[in-house]
């Protein structure tokens, strides 16, 4: 009898656990230039209303990023040195799902720059781009 207790005792901590993760939301994309070519290094910030939660993730080197975080309302800041900040203020995680978010950057100006400031990428055909969603 004990045994049993036990085990339904651990099932409905895992079936409860289980409920906490599932109300969170995936938000991911691509980050591109305006020469449809990825960028690397670039970090997307999920800031609550309050700015007390902080979510966080750098795209990778094929631009490509994701991040998890409780569904809620949120201000989403795309931030890369070479290029200027794309900042969404009121962006909506309602329900439980997988958001897409491929962003374009435009470059800051150059002021006494040489060379390739993208370096060798391969350009990239982008199907679809959100600016900013639920805005």
């Amino acid at each position: 009898m004990k045994i049993s207790q036990t085990l339904v005792l651990i099932l409905g901590f895992v079936v409860f656990a289980n409920a906490q993760t599932n109300d969170k939301a995936i938000l991911s994309g691509t980050v591109y230039d305006e020469n449809q070519l990825v960028v690397p290094g670039t970090k997307i910030v999920v800031k609550s209303k309050d700015d007390e939660e902080k979510f966080q993730a750098i795209s990778n080197d094929e631009g490509y990023y994701q991040l998890t975080f409780p569904l809620d309302t949120y201000r989403i800041e795309i931030l890369n040195d070479f290029f200027n900040p794309v900042v969404c203020k009121k962006f909506k995680a309602t329900k439980t799902e997988r958001i897409q978010f491929d962003v374009i950057l435009k470059p800051k100006p150059c002021v006494d720059c040489e060379g390739d400031i993208y370096g060798e990428r391969k350009p990239i055909k982008i199907n679809k781009i959100y600016i900013c969603p639920n805005n």
